[in-house]
């Protein structure tokens, strides 16, 4: 008979031999939580969903599913769109936009979401996570103290127990790993990376694969900010919506109001221009502990995250040779599973 690998029910990869199970091993996938979207993948696909939870009381409301349910700890959470669906007003959700969102319940909540979504009911899971560059030193032993035991929760009504063994990367450190998948002249180059998220954007730089911690770095500002300014300018013109809407909006750079249409493309670019220019000022900022990038006329510099196509515009006014990193929505989740399957 043909030997086999097949993922079992478990999660885990098994050798079929004669019919036998020869050997497991822990599946093996990345889970990138931002403060907007959760991204993940295994490897073979991937997916993200918004990163929205709050607490669910109630279980007879029409409309919602069990498979929307995430129970652990004693507690029920609705995630992703459902969270905005069937959940509460906005303030009753976990805010995401806060320097201890990694290892929170909401968090959490969005880890045991997409190991559910993943199909992963018990067995041991190999995981790779990230948290912001500027938060990493400070945090990263809290996040593993988190992830590294066993985990016990119930989703689309099914019990899960799994076991989960953990790394953790700055998110934009992710980023290189897989930009050097996909060309392997950044193995040998002088490479520095930004990553724009929701709540934060984070920078970091490699020589030769290895990385220069003096210029890396990060600031509380991303898309969350370009979305705040948004909402104001939009508010005088008597348009007021969630807070979680204003990134479609922004996306579409339009917007319905009183059955009208508008279409707001030169306000979201020159609003992300104002943005924007805070990053660029911190990457050349220099002091005791942080090296100024100086324009980064020496570096191949790309930029990715949810923000990269908007703030990128913004960012080539400084630094012309800048480059949009290819899937950058997904590039730190398929850079941080790169880093989980070298790194042994």
């Amino acid at each position: 008979m043909t030997d086999l690998t097949e993922v079992t029910e478990a999660g885990t990869q098994a050798i079929m031999k004669n019919n036998k199970l020869e050997f497991t091993v822990p599946m093996e996938i990345a889970i990138d939580v931002g403060s907007g979207f959760t991204k993940y993948t295994n490897g073979v696909s991937e997916n993200n969903l918004p990163s929205l939870v709050c607490p669910f009381t109630s279980d007879g409301d029409f409309g919602v599913l069990s498979d929307e349910v995430v129970t652990f700890g004693g507690q029920s959470y609705l995630t992703g769109i459902s969270a905005f669906n069937f959940g509460g007003k906005a303030n009753e959700r976990f805010s995401t936009l806060t320097e201890d969102w990694a290892g929170s319940e909401g968090w959490m909540a969005l880890i045991y979401r997409v190991i559910g979504n993943l199909g992963i009911t018990t067995g041991k899971i190999k995981l790779a996570t990230g948290i912001p560059q500027s938060y990493f030193t400070r945090d990263r032993d809290r996040v593993l103290k988190v992830l590294n035991r066993s985990h016990e929760f119930v989703f689309q009504g099914i019990e899960h127990s799994v076991e989960i063994e953990a790394v953790l990367i700055p998110q934009a450190a992710a980023t290189l790993f897989y930009a050097a998948a996909n060309d392997e002249s950044v193995l040998d180059d002088y490479v520095g990376c930004i990553d724009v998220g929701t709540y934060t954007t984070g920078f970091s730089v490699i020589n030769g694969m290895r990385f220069v911690p003096r210029l890396g770095g990060g600031l509380s500002v991303g898309m969350s900010e370009l979305h705040g300014k948004l909402r104001e300018e939009l508010k005088h013109k008597g348009f007021v919506t969630d807070d979680s809407r204003y990134e479609q909006i922004c996306t579409q750079k339009r917007y319905r109001h009183q059955g009208q249409v508008h279409d707001i493309t030169g306000m979201v670019n020159d609003l992300a221009m104002s943005v924007a220019g805070k990053v660029i000022d911190e990457i050349n900022r220099e002091d005791g502990n942080k090296e100024s990038w100086n324009g980064a006329g020496e570096m191949r510099v790309f930029i990715t995250g949810g923000g990269a196509n908007h703030f990128a515009p913004a960012i080539k006014s400084s630094i012309h040779h800048l480059e949009v990193m290819d899937d950058s929505f997904y590039a730190v989740a398929k850079g941080m599973l790169i880093y989980l399957k070298n790194k042994e």
